[in-house]
């Protein structure tokens, strides 16, 4: 999420900067695992294992009901249109997870 607040800026800036009109479309993506939380993990660290320490360290998925609300409360304050929440794992059941949270 920290990361995120610049790369907003930014694109901002080079909207204004090329002249563009109105407002740039501001569009994250949150991983989460409601689930088994080992295995979203496992399955986060092991997807960023060849990217930079600093980048895999930043990845923090949500795991919990709490985190997801916060998440997307923080991404509202940021100006984020769309927040795309990712599952890390393959459970299908993490969809219905996800909406019991968000619903």
């Amino acid at each position: 999420m920290a990361a995120t607040a610049p790369r907003f800026e930014a694109a901002k800036r080079a909207w204004r900067e090329g002249g563009r009109i109105g407002e740039p479309r501001l569009v994250s993506l949150a991983y989460f695992v409601l689930g088994d939380v080992d295995a979203g993990l496992a399955n986060v660290r092991d997807f960023y294992r060849l990217a930079p320490k600093e980048v895999a360290d930043s990845v923090v998925p949500c795991v919990s009901p709490e985190m997801v609300r916060k998440c997307i409360a923080e991404f509202a304050e940021l100006g984020a249109d769309e927040l795309v929440f990712v599952p890390t794992t393959d459970d299908v059941d993490e969809i219905a997870r996800l909406a019991d949270v968000v619903s």
